[in-house]
């Protein structure tokens, strides 16, 4: 309804770019149809968990269920969003490079317990990044 878009929190989600508003209405819909249209349902649980990881828990509800082919394209479709989209976007050398600094820099905080954030959001990291002048 109208009141629910115009909520506060609904409203800073939007203004802020956050993807979660878009990852519950996929998660949402996606449960709606599992039980009729289990590979559509699971491709989309695994489209939500391309973007983000934690929407690959709610694949556990499927796996309760034995819903094979909802599991399989969830994770499938998953797999393929986390290797495939970071290619298009980066190019082949650019996701790989990507992917080596997100494993030194978790490599780093696991051995020291000093957590590192592989891409902080705030401008000054963005542009730091955007223009390759540091580690931001």
């Amino acid at each position: 309804t109208a009141a629910t878009l115009a909520a506060v929190p609904v409203l800073q989600n939007l203004a802020w770019g956050q993807v979660s508003l878009g990852l519950a209405a996929a998660g949402l819909v996606a449960f709606v149809i599992l039980g009729r249209r289990p590979l559509l349902g699971g491709t989309i649980l695994g489209l939500a968990a391309a973007a983000k990881v934690y929407p690959l828990l709610w694949l556990s509800w499927p796996l309760a269920r034995r819903s094979w082919r909802a599991v399989a394209a969830g994770a499938g479709t998953a797999a393929a969003g986390a290797v495939a989209l970071p290619a298009l976007v980066l190019g082949p050398s650019g996701m790989v490079s990507f992917y080596e600094s997100v494993l030194a820099q978790l490599t780093h905080s696991l051995s020291t317990w000093i957590p590192t954030n592989p891409g902080p959001q705030y401008l000054p990291a963005v542009v730091s990044r955007l223009l390759g002048t540091g580690q931001g």
